[in-house]
């Protein structure tokens, strides 16, 4: 039972670093502040405002890649590899309404401002430092259950449905061996491509 237990441990920690999920201990990577990237879903759909609105409060959604200036997105950091995620087109950056972390949390564009809430987020890449990976807001948070919480941009249900509003979502430390809950792992896994 017991190599049962540290094979298994074995493997989910194999796929931790196959699919770039933050595991406990793993820092956050620094993101080349200089580039504008299209940010996509592992269904090759991009990070998109919808309609192109430059309105404080329109969602963020998922969309075919168009190149338009409503799917580009520049990193402001904040210091500590943090960054404000600002979109070209609105000037807008991904925003999570209120500062909310819970599960579910609808994402918009909003005002970028200093010390506002629910904007900074890291960048946690997969093996190698692949631009490959999961983007979390703030950073991990200690529950009253004792386990550590990751509010992640999230693709519900991992669905490949165009318009849908990205939210949050948790990839959870249970202090189990791996320190994280895989059961949404792949919906949080994105891809940052350098347009210039």
């Amino acid at each position: 039972m017991h190599i049962t237990k540290k094979l298994t441990a074995l493997t989910v920690t194999a796929i931790a670093v196959a699919l770039g999920a933050p595991a406990t201990g793993h820092a956050s990577t620094a993101v080349d502040t200089s580039k504008t990237y299209l940010i996509t879903t592992p269904s090759s759909l991009a990070l998109d405002v919808s309609q192109g609105s430059r309105g404080d409060g329109a969602p963020v959604i998922q969309w075919g890649i168009s190149g338009a200036g409503n799917q580009q997105w520049r990193f402001d950091p904040v210091g500590d590899n943090k960054y404000r995620i600002r979109n070209v087109n609105s000037g807008k950056c991904l925003t999570s309404p209120g500062g909310n972390i819970a599960r579910g949390t609808k994402l918009v564009q909003w005002y970028c401002g200093g010390g506002r809430a629910g904007q900074e987020w890291r960048f946690f890449s997969g093996a190698g430092n692949s631009r490959s990976g999961n983007l979390i807001l703030g950073g991990g948070y200690t529950m009253p259950s004792g386990e550590t919480y990751y509010p992640a941009l999230d693709v519900p249900q991992n669905t490949i449905v165009w318009g849908t509003q990205f939210q949050l979502w948790g990839a959870e430390s249970f202090n189990d061996p791996t320190g994280l809950n895989w059961s949404s792992a792949i919906a949080q896994t994105f891809l940052l491509s350098a347009l210039n």
